[in-house]
Parts: structure tokens; C-alpha cells; sequence
């Protein structure tokens, strides 16, 4: 096979290409074999190795490693692979853009957010937008950072409030920062903890936790504020990606403790699911970032939505200032 190297080529390659080959390419990804893509595709298994020659004719690389045992992406084709979610992403947003817009409505915009992202930003933007913009659809999806970005890079989502720390190539996002994450320390509402004894991180080094997972910027934080005291790192933590789960497990055993964000602790404190705990975290978070994908054309739909999180951000950071200095 030979490498595509000028203008013609790639011209050649746009002509060749058509959505059934994105469609092939995706769903050999996912199930790992021809038979089972056959099935999924409603083809017969010639047809599925003879779109996937046409591709790795067109492009002059081998897409995928055959073998008794399946079909694996080669790295040529795992980059192939990703532009393909990206580019069948983007069509699913054209064809529900062009009938939300032949409907009367006004389109589709998809935002992920980081959990303690949402009281404090996304919520507030979210229902300003759609009470300015009533005909505007909005998908809202919780993950951690390095889910919401892989998600950013294959176009599944439009925006995405996150961390770019965590991604090995930041450069492929654009990002607005916004402002730092506060922390609470809190164990579930009938934790003896909630009734006192408790003052420092010093008093719960023995105590079992629940942390996100390894390397997350909320971990990286805990392990900052442990070394600055001079304290270890807790052993055999539950790590959970969720809120959700954090809560559920603080609920469950009264021994456990955990980091969460200062607003989604205080909303759960007000329905009494969990306690907040009088533990001072003097280490800084990495900040919040606004994310899209570089080079991505935005939809009016993404645009509006990306002026309401900037406001929602701004007047995040009023409210935290103001509450610094309050008495």
C-alpha cells in the first residue's frame, strides 16, 4: 500500500469515501469481528471485507490486524477510527440541526460537564439559555475529565466543562479557563464525624475513603494537601467516577469519607445526605476550563450556549468572592 502525500490523493480519497465505509469502520471497532459487524450492519461478511479493502485501498494503510480470533485496530487505524466517530458525530448533529430548524425549532448543542461543575456553572446556564431560547434542545452528560474529552475529540459532545491537565494532547482543544473548584470533606449523615472530634485532615488519616480515581485532579489535590501536612496518603481507598456513587456509599457505611465539591456538598447537606465535615483543604484544584475542539465550526446553538457558561462562570466567581470575605 502506498501513503497518500499530496492534494490529488486526498481529493481521490474524498471521492472514494463513502458514510457506509465511516459505518463499517465504527462498528468492526466495536465488535471485533467480521461476522458480528456483518450482523450489526445487516451485510454479508464478503461485503464487510470487501468495504474494508475499498478503505484501506483509498487511504494506503492497513486499518485493522486479521486473525482467528477477530479483527484489532492497527495505530493507523485507530486514528482512522476516531476521525470516523468525528465526522458520522457531526452528521447526526447536521440531520437533527436540519430538522429541528425545518420544525421551527432552534437546533441541538451538547454540553459534558465534571460533577462539581454543575451547580456551580452549567445548571444556571443551561436554564437562562433555555428560558431565552426555548426552542433550543440541550444534552447533558456528567463524566470525569478524561471521558468528557475523549467524548469532545470524537465530536459526541459540543462543549465540555472540564481539566485538560489529565489529557496527554491538550493542544487539539481550545479552552477558556474559568475559576478553581472548592472542596469539602464530608462522610454521610450519620457518621459519628458529623458530631464532632473531628478538626483536621490529621484526624481522618485512618478513617477509609472514597476518592475519584488515580491521578484525577481531586486525588492529585488530597495527595498536595497530605504531603504540604506531612501526612500519607489514605490505603486502600473505593475509588468511584461518580457523585452519585460517592453518595450512595457515604449513606451505606457511616465510616467512610470523601472529597466532593463545596456547592454539591451543601445541596446534598440541605436534604441531609451527607455531613460536612470542619476540615479546612488550603490546597488550590486546577481550575475549571470551557473546552471545544480546535478547529471544530461551531453551531449557533454551541455559540449561545458558550456566552451563557461564561456568564454563569463570572457570576460564580462574584458569589465565591463575596462569600471569602463575608464574616
Amino acid at each position: 500500500m502506498t501513503h497518500m502525500d499530496t492534494t490529488e490523493d486526498i481529493q481521490a480519497l474524498v471521492t472514494k469515501l463513502r458514510f457506509r465505509h465511516l459505518r463499517v469502520l465504527i462498528t468492526l471497532d466495536e465488535s471485533g469481528s467480521m461476522h458480528r459487524a456483518a450482523d450489526l450492519l445487516c451485510l454479508t461478511q464478503p461485503a464487510v471485507t470487501k468495504i474494508l479493502l475499498e478503505v484501506e485501498s483509498a487511504i494506503g494503510v492497513q486499518l485493522f490486524e486479521r486473525s482467528a480470533h477477530g479483527v484489532v485496530a492497527t495505530p493507523s487505524g485507530r486514528c482512522v477510527i476516531r476521525y470516523a466517530r468525528v465526522m458520522s458525530a457531526e452528521l447526526a448533529r447536521m440531520s437533527a440541526e436540519v430538522r429541528a430548524l425545518e420544525a421551527g425549532q432552534g437546533g441541538t448543542v451538547s454540553l459534558g460537564a465534571v460533577a462539581g461543575a454543575f451547580p456551580t456553572i452549567a445548571v444556571r446556564a443551561v436554564i437562562n439559555m433555555q428560558r431565552n431560547h426555548p426552542g433550543i434542545t440541550v444534552k447533558l452528560r456528567e463524566g470525569t475529565s478524561a471521558s468528557l474529552l475523549a467524548d469532545l475529540s470524537e465530536g459526541l459532545l459540543d462543549v465540555a466543562i472540564c481539566r485538560t491537565a489529565v489529557c496527554a494532547n491538550p493542544d487539539i482543544f481550545d479552552r477558556v479557563e474559568f475559576g478553581a473548584e472548592r472542596i469539602a470533606v464530608v462522610a454521610g449523615p450519620d457518621s459519628p464525624l458529623s458530631r464532632g472530634g473531628v478538626s483536621s485532615l490529621a484526624d481522618l488519616c485512618t478513617r477509609r475513603w472514597v476518592l475519584y480515581p488515580n491521578r484525577m485532579p481531586a486525588q492529585r489535590l488530597l495527595e498536595r494537601e497530605l504531603m504540604e501536612q506531612g501526612l500519607e496518603m489514605p490505603t486502600h481507598p473505593i475509588e468511584a467516577s461518580s457523585t452519585f456513587v460517592t453518595i450512595l456509599l457515604l449513606n451505606a457505611d457511616p465510616g467512610l469519607v470523601s472529597l466532593v465539591s463545596r456547592e454539591t456538598a451543601e445541596i446534598f447537606a440541605a436534604k441531609r445526605l451527607v455531613s460536612i465535615l470542619p476540615v479546612t483543604i488550603r490546597a488550590r484544584t486546577e481550575p475549571y476550563e470551557l473546552v471545544t475542539r480546535r478547529g471544530s465550526d461551531l453551531s449557533p446553538s454551541a455559540g449561545l450556549l458558550i456566552d451563557a457558561l461564561k456568564r454563569s462562570a463570572r457570576q460564580q466567581t462574584r458569589e465565591a468572592e463575596v462569600e471569602d470575605v463575608a464574616p
